[in-house]
């Protein structure tokens, strides 16, 4: 009944809806890898590398191999379904924009100046396309009823101009050759690259997230791509001849480059002779009491 072939995926927005198409979405996910060896490979290899990806250091052997593999398989069924979603969507979505650009379409395919040039380089590469998609449509149209009653008889194909390659009417939407293909071919990916790029980030974020919260994972990475310049820390460290101290130094808030300049000329420059000068005091505090570390033997430090 729902079956990935019958059309009901490339009729979302018109005859079937998003939500009926999306709650069978993990049966669509299987048939479609059933049917496409590269996309098996390509998500064997995403699930593969998104689990190896997973920081759990904590462990070893057996317990620490499990849960790469329970948070991995979830991260990758996330990336899946936003994927497989979002693929749904924008087909709806391109469904919506095809009836509003076919008048444009079906002038400039018709035309006798479109039959050279662009207009035939389109009218061959996407007309094997819609007749192909056409097929798939009437069976699921014939099968669900909705063509009954309803359409008109197509007249025969030496009554049409061109052999028969014409255009189906406007009204017709479903039967429409090469339209949506057109709208798909050149908004998809954009869309995919612009919107999919945006939600494929926002399920890495959140990845990052709540591996960091709730499992201690991924901390750091979480941390960095906050890209919050301020609140660094360093060690500045003295040697002594029997001990040194290290001292935890923050600074809270990072000068911007509005903040240096030249060294100034006729003025003594400190010890370390640096290149450019701070035009006031940075301010800098101990993130906790010094670190002595002594020699025990009384030997100095080397």
């Amino acid at each position: 009944m729902h079956d990935i072939s019958s059309g009901k995926i490339d009729a979302v927005g018109v005859h079937t809806s998003f939500a009926e198409v999306f709650s069978f979405l993990p049966l669509y996910m299987i048939q479609a890898m059933l049917v496409s060896i590269p996309l098996v490979a390509m998500m064997g290899a995403l699930w593969v590398l998104l689990m190896m990806y997973v920081d759990d250091g904590e462990r070893e052997g057996f317990r620490r191999w499990f849960r790469k593999g329970i948070v991995g398989s979830t991260h990758f069924l996330a990336h899946a379904v936003t994927m497989f979603g979002l693929g749904i969507f924008f087909v709806m979505i391109n469904n919506w924009v095809a009836p509003r650009v076919e008048p444009f379409v079906n002038s400039l395919w018709t035309s006798s100046s479109a039959q050279t040039g662009t207009g035939r380089v389109v009218r061959e590469v996407f007309e094997p396309l819609s007749q192909s998609r056409q097929s798939q449509r009437e069976m699921f149209e014939d099968r669900d009823g909705v063509r009954q009653g309803t359409r008109r008889a197509a007249p025969p194909a030496s009554a049409l101009p061109d052999g028969g390659r014409t255009v189906a009417p406007a009204n017709d939407k479903l039967l429409t050759k090469g339209v949506r293909q057109i709208v798909g071919f050149i908004f998809y990916p954009f869309q995919m690259i612009l919107i999919g790029g945006f939600f494929g980030g926002l399920v890495w974020g959140l990845y990052w997230t709540l591996t960091s919260v709730f499992l201690r994972m991924h901390a750091e990475d979480a941390f960095a791509a906050l890209r919050i310049k301020h609140y660094k820390n360093f060690l500045r460290l003295k040697f002594e001849k029997d001990k040194l101290t290290i001292y935890p130094v923050g600074i809270d808030r990072i000068p911007n480059k509005n903040f240096w300049r030249d060294r100034p000329k006729g003025v003594t420059p400190p010890s370390h002779n640096p290149v450019l000068v701070a035009k006031k005091p940075i301010v800098v505090r101990l993130i906790e009491a010094p670190i002595v570390i002594s020699s025990d033997d009384g030997e100095a430090w080397s």
